[in-house]
């Protein structure tokens, strides 16, 4: 199996439960000139107390992608085969700091496989489009979150392929639900790349009854993508089988779950890789169990967008070294991470109603701290079990 480079691992912790901690998994790369540092611009909150840390929805992914039948269930009956890649990876992430006019972020902040540029369109409060220039594929997965020490957060519209580009739409909305402006970190990506452990999903029907395969060009797994199944267990409750996940792990993990086509807020309520098996809950901002359509991807052995080609590294709120200086602020050092760049993500984790993204990062030293923020419905800050990911 192949892993990160050995000069450049970090502390692993297996993370093969919900309950256990992840440490981090970094491999070193030359960085491409396109994640060139701009020290003009960092992602951290101007000075604080704590630590640094419309759109009209196009069909895609369409409307017309039903889910078809499946007798299987989450849980068994997948191949073990080892990771490998069988489509061919290309990727992209932003950080969006302009909360309400249309232009070209940070280059620093920003990544592109393809080589080409990244803008942001303001449409109206609470509404963006994210264009991937040359990134356009008919399938892959999008992601996005809040970003900042607010409690905003956001979801996705759609993801379409518009000619060579890719144009993912994003909301953004209040602790109370509504429609707000917002800072944001998006990413998009499709295939893998080696052996990185990498599945991903479009959940796209939020209501059926029984396991059913989500939409084929939407639907990912670097050991199986046919196995891949989601089965609704109850209002908002979702199990999802990933080949990928288990059902050993030599590496720390990492999840990304975002509410799709819906105000909701999702997350991951437990994870299982003996059994392969993530269980997502959707609720309501005002944290109510709620059914939600979603996009969620799994990493492991690679970065949070499936590559193994630039530095990373999966870290948790039982990470070593975390500090927690105040409800609901965590920082996380990342050792040997510490550029001005990249990219960092959060997802809140566990069984109860709290939300968390990123507030911040900013290299110190050679370390890389990034600030993790968790609220309760409504806003309140909050303490809440997490996932990081960070890559360059």
């Amino acid at each position: 199996m192949r892993r990160p480079l050995t000069a450049s691992l970090l502390a692993v912790v297996l993370a093969a439960t919900l309950t256990g901690g992840l440490a981090a998994c970094a491999k070193k790369a030359t960085p491409s000139a396109s994640a060139t540092a701009d020290t003009a611009l960092e992602p951290e909150e101007t000075p604080s107390a704590e630590p640094s840390a419309s759109a009209s929805a196009a069909a895609s992914p369409s409307a017309g992608a039903a889910p078809s039948a499946s007798p299987s269930n989450p849980g068994g009956g997948t191949s073990t085969a080892s990771p490998h890649s069988t489509k061919a990876s290309k990727a992209g992430f932003v950080w969006s700091y302009n909360t309400n006019i249309t232009y070209t972020p940070s280059t620093a902040y920003q990544f592109n496989s393809s080589g080409g540029g990244i803008n942001v369109t303001y449409h109206s409060t609470g509404e963006y489009t994210v264009r991937f220039a040359g990134l356009g594929d008919p399938g892959g997965v999008a992601h996005v979150q809040a970003y900042g020490g607010t409690a905003n957060y956001c979801t996705l519209s759609s993801w379409v392929k518009e000619g060579a580009d890719e144009a993912v739409r994003v909301r953004c909305f209040n602790a109370s639900g509504s429609l707000a402006d917002s800072p944001f970190v998006a990413n998009f990506a499709v295939g893998s790349q080696d052996a990185s452990r990498f599945s991903y999903l479009w959940a796209n029907d939020q209501s059926v009854s029984g396991s059913y395969k989500p939409s084929e060009a939407y639907r990912y797994d670097a050991v199986k993508s046919s196995d891949i199944a989601v089965k609704r267990t109850a209002t908002g409750r979702y199990d999802v089988l990933l080949p990928a996940a288990g059902p050993t792990l030599s590496d720390p993990w990492h999840f990304q779950i975002t509410a799709y086509g819906s105000a909701a807020l999702c997350k991951l309520a437990a994870f299982n890789a003996s059994a392969r098996k993530a269980q997502v809950a959707c609720r309501s901002a005002a944290g109510s169990s709620i059914d939600s359509k979603f996009a969620l991807s799994f990493s492991s052995e690679g970065s949070f967008l499936g590559r193994a080609d630039r530095r990373f590294g999966d870290y948790s709120n039982t990470s070593d070294g975390v500090a927690n200086p105040s409800t609901g602020v965590y920082a996380v050092r990342a050792a040997e991470l510490g550029q001005p760049k990249g990219q960092v993500v959060a997802l809140a984790r566990g069984t109860s109603s709290t939300y968390c993204h990123i507030r911040g990062w900013q290299a110190t030293g050679a370390d890389l701290e990034m600030t993790v923020v968790c609220f309760n419905p409504g806003g309140a800050p909050a303490s809440s079990a997490f996932t990081v990911g960070v890559t360059w």
